[in-house]
This record gives structure tokens, C-alpha cells and sequence, in this order.
């Protein structure tokens, strides 16, 4: 009778490689260190619920134009204080997902050109169970 693959057993399969060919070409697949901690930073960044909901708010659907949103807007849109949001605001321009422009004393937030941003966020929408 064969003893039972215990949990901490099961992710491992007890050789080194199996497919050395599909190991070489999944690791060729697989972007610069600099890529992946960015993407990864990216990722942390947009598990804030906070910071999800602002990006999400700015960015656009299939045919529109971006939109641009000041603080205020985008505390109300995230049901956050503008003390909250500001600084959420600012953990995500100093990382490039979003970009501001000052029209004297408001300034307005939108989503900006990083395309592993952009990307997260497109998904994001794609994965909205609603409709």
C-alpha cells in the first residue's frame, strides 16, 4: 500500500527537471529582474483598495477619453478622506501610474502611461462581474 503524498510533499517532484526544453523556453519568456520588480510594485501598489478604486475611476472605457479627476472628485469617487487620498495620490504619481496637472489651485489626476498600469487596470475591468 503507498503512503499518502502528504501536503508539504505535493509541490515537489522529486527530480530536478523533466522538461529541460520547456524549462529553457518558459524562462526565456520570463522579462529582466528590473521588469518583473516593477510589475511586482505595481502590483502592491494596486492592493490598496483605495488606490484600486482611483485608478479604476480614471481609467477609460472603450471609446472614451481619458478622464481627469482632482482630489476632492476622486476622494468622493473613493469613499476616502482628501487627506487619504492625497497621499494615496502620491505613492501612485511617484511610481508613474498616474500623472497630475495644476489649473491654478486644483490640480487633476489621471492615469498615466505605464503600460504595466495600464494593463493591470484594463484587466481589472475586463474581470468586472456586473454586466
Amino acid at each position: 500500500m503507498q503512503p499518502e503524498v502528504g501536503e508539504a510533499d505535493a509541490d515537489q517532484c522529486g527530480v530536478d527537471v523533466v522538461h529541460a526544453d520547456a524549462v529553457r523556453a518558459a524562462r526565456a519568456r520570463i522579462p529582466p529582474d528590473d521588469d518583473i520588480a516593477h510589475a511586482a510594485e505595481i502590483g502592491s501598489l494596486l492592493s490598496n483598495p483605495t488606490r484600486l478604486r482611483i485608478v479604476v475611476a480614471l481609467a477609460p472605457t472603450a471609446g472614451e477619453q481619458a478622464l481627469e479627476l482632482c482630489v476632492c472628485d476622486l476622494a468622493a469617487v473613493a469613499g476616502a478622506t482628501e487627506t487619504h487620498t492625497s497621499h494615496n495620490l502620491r505613492a501612485l504619481r511617484l511610481a508613474g501610474v498616474v500623472t497630475q496637472r495644476r489649473e491654478g489651485r486644483l490640480v487633476y489626476y489621471r492615469l498615466g502611461p505605464d503600460p504595466v498600469a495600464r494593463g493591470m487596470v484594463a484587466a481589472i475591468m475586463l474581470a468586472d462581474r456586473r454586466g
